[in-house]
């Protein structure tokens, strides 16, 4: 069992993890530093002539078989010379069986001239030559052969590979003392030669001394090689060869190079690298693109007991990747995922704590084996997981007390639930002063796979449970179902969070879908969308409304906007006022403040927190717990650190959305700017750096809202605002220089910075070649590359527009100006496809205007006069594609 809550935290320095490489011998000879015994001269073993027809009459008949005989090696000169006269015999396209018979009772030599030697080489390039040429001829003849002959990689086996693994396993281990050093002599000479690449067969030299130990000799060669788009795998094995792990790892990185291929080759990877670039595995597992060999290499993790291996199998877990070879691999090496989690722990990451969790309940061995192994902070944290995991449950509520729920639980029909939905690796659902015992929590899971007949109990737990329990209870069931590989027939643990879910799991569930199409799973990111608008609550849709710009991805947007418009009809809003409507508080107060324990937070007009402690004294930042902190100060820090991005994200959108507002001249009743701005905690200090117009028809007086969130002017005299007004940010084009002067220097008096550049916003015109042609020509001659072109007006906020080809492509670009009634049309040389963005030919852009309702493929007479546009449509229109053009390449001249 692991330690209890009262035993003291080690402060001896951590232990090293239990690692272990589960590799063959053959696999650590690749790391020619380690010691390995070299074999004593040996007699070759007596020519049996007759055993060696036998031998051939029982081989394989199938095409190139001379190649693939395998013949141990130690031949006496005789032998060489037989297995030689067999090849030539092969070379003229004879079966084994022929070649037996014609050997059988032939008198043999026992050496052969080189010119016949060389004619085998040439047509024969396999290992059994090898041996042949050893048994006839010094180490010099054959390292001189080699360098001007290499080897075909054709002939050497599946991939090119045995021209390295055939050397490396079935010739220099049998290599004596003796032979060993004329080897190494030998490519002495041929490896400090001028120019040695320009030789044929220098690289198979340079192999041949990797494999040998010669890393002096072979470092000049590879630090002279620049990066390539694929390193071959004969430059592969070289590095392999340099002094240690640490100079292959640096060579790896600087060539920006993958182990290739296969299996064997990650094998190499892990004998001469060790645990310290375990992400080669993920590199190259991901660059095969052959699935049988990507399995194999997947095979390879099991290779590996170390923590290193842990957020590598998460992530292609997460990816569905490997099978199920990540998820087994986690099962079976509980230490190593505690070892590897826990400073995710400490940070309070959610995922991390849910894994740590499970492993606290049913492995709780591993924590003794793992706390060891761990920094003091750290190791306290894994053991406040334990201490909670292991902690008795609270009290549960007496079922009488919550005749709800019989009551919305009749007609459940109950099936079979999946391992990882148990309900004591649940966190509790609280209510009426306890919490749900473990039978009516089983009827929740039972309600979540069955909504059809669990959607009355799911709808009263909503209503009578506590609501922040019941989001973390729900959480972690979806959490748990993404742990086990995601299957998608229990798909429900993800569609429970729209039934279940509250303001930290669409947060959360937000960020994974903007990830998720990334990971090739837009058709899980398109379900999470449809689980945000079932949610319903103000984060959720503040999060739709912010997928909207955020989403790369057209089809994800486009459904994000269309649950937008959904959600707006239904509550008889256009898309503006449910976007002030759906803004979150974060918790704060009226004040803008919120406590954490004895710390309180203030949000200040320039979106920054500030934290006081107790004693009202500031602190930098909200404490972090320390290693004896109890498990309610882990969930406090949890909560704060909720809270820092969820406030940073808002006040981000609501920048972003306050500028498009004021560029589109969108206009507010004087009740909703009271309700949704004045009153609104993180609003009304965002709005404080801002100057504000009320409108009574066209006579304008401009405003800004003081400390007390009070509306006064220029001399911070109270403005009374009248109810038939509507209010506005202004536009600089809407105010005169003098008076966009003294409004900012009322403001930087007042300590006040913009969010956005308003008062000192570019205000930009058509040039005079322009208004003659009608349309924005000044971009026409830019390079812009069409991912910057597409993704850059996307994010600024136009609207794609399809080719009308039918086949999806983009020929441009609308961006809507409700309040004049014009849209600005942006035009491609030529429609580019979704798929083909890298391959578009660079060009520039052209603009024009049209009216709202004309369709932005019109003909060209329906185009508007840029004299006919007003000016803050065309300033707002120029302000987005200069933004744009300080991307593109410079111009050919």
């Amino acid at each position: 069992m692991g330690p209890t809550e009262g035993d003291p935290v080690t402060a001896s320095p951590p232990a090293e993890p239990p690692r272990r490489l589960l590799l063959e011998a053959d696999d650590w000879r690749f790391a020619t530093w380690l010691p390995f015994p070299v074999p004593a001269p040996q007699e070759p073993r007596p020519f049996d002539q007759e055993a060696c027809c036998q031998m051939l009459r029982q081989a394989s008949v199938e095409s190139q078989w001379y190649d693939k005989l395998s013949i141990a090696p130690g031949l006496s000169a005789r032998e060489a010379v037989f297995w030689l006269l067999v090849g030539d015999i092969a070379r003229h396209g004879a079966m084994p069986v022929v070649a037996a018979t014609r050997l059988a009772q032939a008198e043999i030599p026992e050496q052969f001239d080189d010119e016949f030697l060389r004619r085998m080489a040439k047509e024969h390039s396999n290992m059994l030559l090898l041996h042949c040429l050893r048994a006839l001829r010094r180490p010099a003849w054959i390292i001189d052969w080699l360098a001007d002959h290499p080897i075909a990689s054709s002939n050497w086996g599946r991939g090119g590979l045995c021209v390295v693994q055939r050397l490396h396993a079935c010739f220099i281990p049998h290599l004596d003392a003796r032979e060993r050093a004329e080897y190494c002599a030998a490519l002495a000479g041929h490896l400090q030669r001028a120019e040695p690449d320009r030789r044929p067969g220098f690289e198979v030299l340079a192999v041949f001394a990797a494999r040998l130990g010669m890393s002096d000799h072979i470092r000049s060669l590879v630090t002279s090689w620049k990066r390539e788009y694929w390193l071959s795998q004969i430059r592969f094995y070289i590095i392999l060869g340099l002094a240690g792990p640490e100079e292959i790892i640096a060579e790896m990185n600087r060539l920006d190079a993958t182990p290739p291929h296969d299996a064997i080759d990650v094998r190499a990877w892990l004998a001469t690298t060790g645990y310290g670039a375990l992400e080669g595995l993920e590199r190259a597992f991901h660059r095969q693109s052959w699935a049988p060999w990507a399995m194999e290499i997947a095979a390879c993790f099991d290779l590996v007991e170390a923590p290193e291996m842990v957020p590598i199998l998460l992530r292609l877990m997460a990816q569905r990747r490997a099978e199920d070879i990540p998820k087994r691999w986690l099962a079976r090496n509980p230490v190593h995922v505690v070892i590897a989690l826990a400073p995710q722990v400490l940070a309070g990451d959610a995922a991390a704590i849910q894994r740590v969790r499970g492993i606290a309940r049913t492995a709780g061995e591993a924590f003794a084996a793992a706390l060891p192994c761990l920094p003091a902070d750290q190791a306290a944290a894994v053991r406040a997981v334990q201490t909670a995991s292991s902690a008795p449950p609270g009290s549960a509520v007496d079922p009488a007390a919550i005749p709800w729920f019989a009551a919305a639980g009749k007609g459940l029909r109950a099936g079979e639930l999946p391992p990882w939905a148990a309900p004591a690796d649940l966190p509790p659902i609280r209510c009426a002063g306890g919490q749900l015992g473990e039978a009516e929590t089983l009827r929740v899971l039972h309600a979540m796979r069955s909504p059809a007949s669990g959607g009355r109990l799911l709808a009263a737990l909503k209503e009578h449970a506590d609501r922040q329990s019941l989001d973390a209870f729900a959480w972690e069931v979806f959490e748990a179902w993404q742990h086990d590989a995601s299957p998608s027939a229990q798909r429900w643990a993800m569609t429970a969070l729209g039934d279940l879910g509250g303001d930290a799991s669409a947060i959360r569930l937000a960020a994974l879908i903007r990830v998720w199409p990334g990971q090739r799973l837009a058709a899980r990111a398109s379900a999470g969308i449809e689980v945000l608008r079932r949610i319903g609550s103000d984060a959720a849709l503040s999060e739709i409304q912010g997928l909207t710009s955020r989403l790369r991805f057209k089809g994800l947007k486009a459904k994000a906007s269309e649950a937008l418009l959904a959600i707006a009809a239904d509550r008889g809003l256009s898309l503006d006022e449910l976007g002030d409507r759906i803004v979150p508080d974060c918790g704060l107060d009226e004040h803008a403040r919120r406590s954490f324990g004895s710390c309180t937070c203030q949000l200040g007009c320039d979106g920054r927190i500030t934290v006081a402690d107790a004693t009202g004294g500031k602190i930098a930042s909200f404490p972090k717990p320390g290693p004896e902190a109890s498990p309610d100060e882990l969930s406090m820090a949890a909560e704060w650190r909720f809270f820092s991005q969820q406030l940073k994200a808002t006040w981000t959108a609501q920048v972003a959305r306050l500028e498009r507002c004021m560029a589109a001249r969108r206009r507010w009743t004087a009740a909703d700017f009271a309700r949704f701005v004045v009153a609104h905690p993180v609003m009304s200090r965002l709005a404080r750096g801002l100057v504000w117009a009320a409108w009574s028809g066209p006579v304008m007086r401009c405003f800004r809202l003081d400390e007390d969130g009070q509306t006064v002017d220029l001399d911070d005299a109270p403005v009374v605002l009248e109810g038939s007004e509507a209010l506005s940010l202004p536009h600089p084009l809407q105010l005169d220089k003098a008076e966009r002067g003294r409004w900012g220097q009322q403001l930087v008096d007042h300590g006040l910075t913009q969010p956005f550049r308003q008062l000192l916003r570019p205000t930009l015109a058509p040039q005079p070649d322009e208004l003659a042609a009608g349309a924005i020509t000044r971009f026409a001659a830019d390079r812009l590359a069409a991912i910057v072109t597409v993704f850059g007006l996307d994010k600024l906020g136009w609207t794609r527009c399809l080719s009308a080809d039918g086949k999806g492509a983009v020929a441009g670009h609308q961006r809507r100006f409700p309040a004049a009634g014009i849209s600005a049309v942006v035009q491609y040389t030529q429609p580019v496809s979704d798929s083909a963005y890298e391959n578009f030919e660079e060009s520039g852009l052209t603009c024009w205007f049209i009216r709202d309702g004309d369709e932005p493929g019109d003909a060209p007479e329906r185009r508007l006069a840029l004299r006919d546009v007003d000016l803050i449509t065309v300033s707002e229109t120029l302000h987005d594609l200069t933004r744009l053009a300080t991307k593109a390449r410079p111009r050919t001249p």
